[in-house]
């Protein structure tokens, strides 16, 4: 995190609100309404853009099987995810490393591992990405 914090110090984010968990399973596309539910994760004070990086994320897992590599697919796609939200080039990989520590952060405060779930350990998947790509900023 401070390898992060140092290289984004002089990047200026964007902030707003997320639900915190934008997933295809917590939606459904009807002919004329979308309806969201699981809203228990809504957050205001986020960096924009969060909501589209965890979607990606969680839709490459769920499609893949293989999270690291989703993780890796994820934060390569930043610009392409992060340009409608108007998050300013320089700051698309910043935010979405940011991101990753948020969810590393939740499944620790969860306790993910300690409960059994597949991606607990964060170890076998998201960290040695957000590492290596935090040490080449």
């Amino acid at each position: 995190m401070d390898l992060l914090a140092a290289h984004g110090g002089e990047t200026t984010l964007r902030y707003g609100a997320w639900h915190g968990d934008w997933a295809p399973w917590n939606m459904a596309n009807l002919a004329d309404a979308l309806l969201v539910w699981d809203w228990e994760r809504f957050a205001t004070g986020v960096p924009l853009g969060f909501d589209a990086v965890h979607h990606e994320l969680q839709k490459r897992i769920q499609s893949s099987g293989d999270a690291r590599g989703a993780v890796e697919a994820t934060v390569r796609r930043a610009d392409e995810l992060l340009a409608p939200f108007g998050v300013a080039p320089v700051a698309r990989e910043t935010t979405a490393l940011l991101y990753l520590v948020d969810l590393a952060v939740r499944y620790l405060t969860d306790r993910q591992a300690e409960a059994g779930a597949r991606l607990g350990v964060l170890g076998t998947w998201l960290l040695p990405v957000l590492i290596r790509r935090v040490e080449e900023l």
